[in-house]
């Protein structure tokens, strides 16, 4: 069986967006909602509001290539136009990404 590695982005109740990656974002985003997630120190002070958009990946390194470029690259304005149109990421990101080897998933509620 292949393993699969998702980024996700998340919004909190303040309005701020956080991005990490996981092998099972469902899982993820309970452990953020309940403080119980090992990285969520961000979200203990910034409550989860819902799961904005998900990306799946074969690869682990491919995993935190897109989430450090989302982290890192991206503006405001930019993550919110990826959040309403997750393809969008070969325009935002295609210079320094392989964009192909992402797939954004479509049923987005945990």
């Amino acid at each position: 069986m292949e393993r699969c590695f998702f980024v996700y982005m998340l919004r909190c109740t303040d309005g701020s967006l956080y991005t990490g990656f996981t092998t099972d974002w469902r899982r993820r985003f309970n452990e953020h909602c309940s403080g119980t997630a090992r990285s969520a120190k961000y979200t203990l002070s910034h409550p989860p509001l819902r799961m904005e958009c998900v990306w799946q990946s074969s690869t682990r390194s491919a995993a935190m290539q897109l989430e450090y470029a989302i982290k890192n690259h991206l503006t405001r304005a930019q993550k919110e136009a990826l959040i309403s149109s997750p393809d969008l990421l070969a325009a935002l990101l295609g210079a320094r990404l392989e964009c192909s080897n992402y797939q954004a998933v479509s049923e987005v509620s945990p």
